[in-house]
């Protein structure tokens, strides 16, 4: 009985080995039928079975019996069930599971684990069918996210494994016992085999015993030099990263750098473990040497670019090989560099490459005056001693610093040992991610039409442009157009990046959508431009920003870019010369190609991408400024810079901002000149913010601060009297409120996420998400006119998240408050009163 209770626990808790059978009904005979499985992350190709409604598995007419096997893994938690390769049905009649026999799903349980991912207009169970609808390309649903339990052991089925494996128990021990009795009338024979086993066994552990004992007990010759180059590399980083945390001299300064510089005896005694590894030939010695150099710089590298602008090496060097390794330089050149400063950043890594071999090299050969002589034993002291340490130091910096700080330090220090117990969240709710749905197709059908008299629209998308910005001084064309422009009491970005505003703003979705849109090979490109492209306008892209960057072109306007009527061409050339020459070709065209038909014009302006550049001449320069306008300077001198003198830097922005605001003045007077301003509108708006180090932070890209995302949206349509909406308006509002401004009826049509600001009834607050964590965001904010709410999912599996934590409130600038006396219920009580409906409103969650 023992026996078989032990193998019936191994069967019930043992990996699913997963086959899954459907009867189905469809007309769609020899298409492809496809299944998933995952861990919680993204649905591999590795996990993927592919059928056909093919004649083999036909039952009967427009009926398949589909069996197929499944490598899902152990951990497998979501299905996936691609039933169509387009538009059509496909109806389940029957399900089936096979994980240790066949089981029959009951239909009833099993629609309330579907979920409708991608171009399913619905999932209904009708006359004991599973009726599946699709939309568009690539449609496909969840059968369940609850893999191991879909099909749980019951205790019938227990008690059935029970019976079967104590049944085979019982046959084995007849068989058994009388081999142990004739190894009993022959004990003597089995005692010496027994013995001989033992000895045999002991001088194996013996010897294995004795091998680990020399290895880790080997004395391993360490170049001193070398150590202590590195230890200083680690030591400067950080340095770096405890003066991102703490001003110098402050209270606790000293014992954050002591724990986070002890970080490096971990480092240290890998690089001894992999030396006493091999024997120590001078190459293996130079390639692990350059290995712990690289270690260093490579930390270094990553805590200087986070305390920049908030992000990590590894993120930086995702988006620099995104399209693959082949983009490299062309995603570098996003960065607005020169082609003179990225060929010598990139001999500057090869020559530091080379130079780092060659020290190595050298200290290898000829610095041996200085060497260190350790075992791993020793070293493995000197790591309990450093954690011990590490231990005693964080004990002593916990007062002295906040939560944030601490949360910054466990979630962006390279290694971030912590024995800090603190919450990064002040309350959590339950709340689940909004399964993904494509909806990039407008039915041909559709029947859009307008009556409105506007066959002009102009929408100005300017680079880094924050709402403080725009001012007499600063922008004296873009503060007038703002006076009598439909503007806002609050206008956020939905995004902190360039290609989240793009995204949010062209195709009027949500960032958290992004890179499962970008992923696609057959993208559609945006909702909006489609129904203007119903509507009978042409598309006119007027960009001095290289629209590839990160797919972006195809994410807007399709796969072929088929939806942009005319793209302007993108030669080699800066930022302020590009803004000059598709300035140029849009007045061009307002003076004859606008004054008839329908143009939907979008205008992307670039001069403010950092080093923030501008031609000279065109207006009153403000002084002083760092460079010359043609060129700044690195973005890690612009903070040396600003330590000192910050206006420096900030009037180069500002003059930028002034080069750019004089073209926009050219452009609305070639406007208001061909009488063309009674039938336009015309939008300006920034697709996020920028900081100089207001908060710590230099650029864009990781915070949610309003200098981060408090950008200009104004609207000036036919007679607007300039007034300003007690609303919020976001990104993603300004094509629905164009739309809606051409009196089009987009009831219906899907896959805009926004809303029009004309007749906006939500409640009076929106989301914007962090850009520099990862592709599909786990950061975010809502902002109303008065208060911020901050929030994180899990960051773990941020698309399918199923709780959210909130991590900080503020009032509108953004200074933290602490309602009533800091409980649990004071901050739901401050959500329910200030956010009504927060879970349900906000549009990530469902």
């Amino acid at each position: 009985m023992s026996i078989g209770i032990w193998q019936t626990e191994a069967k019930v808790n043992g990996p699913l080995e997963l086959k899954i059978g459907l009867h189905l009904e469809t007309s769609a005979e020899g298409k492809i039928i496809e299944f998933y499985c995952h861990k919680n992350k993204s649905y591999l190709g590795s996990s993927r079975v592919t059928s056909r409604y093919s004649p083999e598995n036909k039952t009967a007419p427009n009926a398949y019996k589909i069996i197929s096997d499944i490598s899902c893994g152990p951990e497998s938690t979501h299905l996936r069930f691609d039933p169509l390769p387009a538009d059509g049905v496909v109806a389940i009649t029957k399900m089936r599971v096979h994980t240790r026999y066949w089981h029959t799903v009951d239909l009833r349980d099993a629609i309330d684990h579907i979920k409708p991912i991608n171009s399913i207009e619905s999932v209904e169970l009708i006359d004991d069918q599973i009726v599946i609808v699709s939309v568009g390309s690539d449609p496909y649903v969840e059968l369940t996210d609850q893999l191991q339990s879909f099909v749980a052991t019951d205790r019938s089925d227990y008690l059935g494994f029970l019976a079967q494996y104590a049944f085979v128990a019982f046959i084995l021990l007849k068989i058994v016992l009388p081999l142990l009795e004739i190894v009993m009338r022959n004990g003597h024979q089995v005692a010496d085999f027994s013995h001989a086993a033992k000895r045999l066994f002991d001088q194996v552990v013996s010897k294995i015993v004795d091998f680990t004992h020399r290895f880790f007990a080997k004395p391993i010759t360490l170049n001193g030099f070398l150590l202590v180059f590195a230890f200083s590399i680690y030591g400067f980083s950080s340095y770096i990263f405890t003066g991102h945390l703490i001003k110098n001299g402050d209270a606790g300064f000293f014992s954050t750098l002591l724990f986070i510089a002890l970080q490096f005896c971990f480092v240290t005694s890998v690089y001894i473990a992999l030396l006493g590894a091999m024997h120590q030939h001078t190459w293996y010695r130079v390639i692990v040497g350059f290995c712990l150099l690289a270690v260093s710089f490579a930390v270094w590298v990553d805590v200087s670019l986070f305390s920049l602008n908030g992000m990590h090496l590894s993120q930086g060097l995702a988006i620099l090989t995104d399209g693959g390794v082949g983009r490299f330089f062309d995603n570098l050149r996003f960065t607005g560099l020169s082609f003179t400063e990225l060929g010598l950043y990139v001999a500057a890594l090869f020559t530091g490459i080379l130079l780092s071999l060659s020290l190595v090299w050298f200290l290898e050969h000829r610095g041996k005056r200085f060497q260190l002589r350790f075992s791993i034993y020793q070293s493995m002291v000197v790591v309990l001693f450093a954690i011990a340490t590490i231990y005693i130091a964080q004990s002593l910096s916990a007062p002295k610093l906040n939560a944030e700080q601490i949360f910054t330090y466990q979630d962006h220090h390279p290694i971030g040992l912590s024995f800090f117990d603190v919450k990064d969240y002040l309350v959590s709710f339950d709340a689940e991610a909004k399964p993904y749905q494509r909806n990039d197709v407008l039915p041909a059908d559709a029947g859009l039409t307008t009556t409105s008299p506007i066959s002009n629209v102009y929408l100005f998308v300017f680079e880094s442009l924050r709402e403080d910005m725009v001012n007499q001084q600063i922008t004296p064309y873009l503060s007038t157009f703002r006076q009598n422009s439909w503007r806002f009491s609050k206008s956020v970005a939905s995004g902190n990046a360039t290609h989240y505003g793009w995204f949010s703003i062209i195709n009027s979705k949500q960032p958290f959508e992004w890179e499962r849109y970008k992923r696609l090979t057959d993208k559609q490109g945006s909702v909006p431009l489609q129904v203007f492209r119903q509507l009978g306008f042409t598309i006119n892209i007027y960009s001095a920003k290289d629209l590839s960057y990160l797919q972006s072109d195809q994410i807007m306007f399709g796969q072929d870019l088929s939806l942009a009527d005319y793209i302007s061409p993108h030669p080699d050339m800066s930022p302020p010369d590009h803004d000059e020459r598709i300035t140029k070709d849009l007045i061009a065209d307002i003076n004859d190609r606008h004054k008839t038909g329908k143009n939907l014009n979008i205008v992307f302006l670039d001069s403010t991408h950092y080093p923030y550049r501008w031609k000279s001449g065109a207006f009153t320069e403000i002084t002083p400024y760092q460079g010359t306008p043609a060129e700044g300077t690195d973005v890690s001198s612009a903070v040396r810079i600003m330590k000192n003198d910050r206006q420096l830097i900030v009037n180069r922005y500002k003059n930028a901002i002034k080069y750019m605001d004089y073209l926009f003045g050219k452009s609305v007077g070639a406007i208001r000149d061909n009488n063309l301003t009674d039938r336009s509108v015309i939008v300006a708006v920034g697709d996020h913010g920028q900081q100089f180090m207001e908060n710590g932070y230099m650029l864009h890209g990781f915070t949610l601060f309003n200098e981060d995302i408090d950008v200009p949206i104004y609207f000036q349509t036919p007679g607007t009297v300039g007034f300003v909406d007690d609303k919020v308006a976001s990104h993603v509002d300004i094509m629905p409120t164009l739309l809606d401004q051409l009196n089009v009826d987009l009831e219906g049509i899907r896959g805009i996420q926004g809303s029009s600001l004309i007749n906006d009834s939500r409640h009076n607050y929106k989301l914007s998400s962090v850009a520099g964590e990862q592709n599909t965001p786990s950061s975010f904010v809502v902002s109303s006119p008065d208060w911020k709410l901050f929030f994180r999912t899990e960051r773990s599996n941020p698309a399918y998240f199923k709780k959210i934590y909130v991590t900080k409130i503020t009032d509108k600038n953004d200074k933290v408050i602490v309602p009533g006396a800091g409980l649990r219920a004071d901050y739901v009580g401050f959500v329910n009163q200030y956010f009504p409906d927060f879970l349900q409103q906000t549009p990530i969650m469902h």
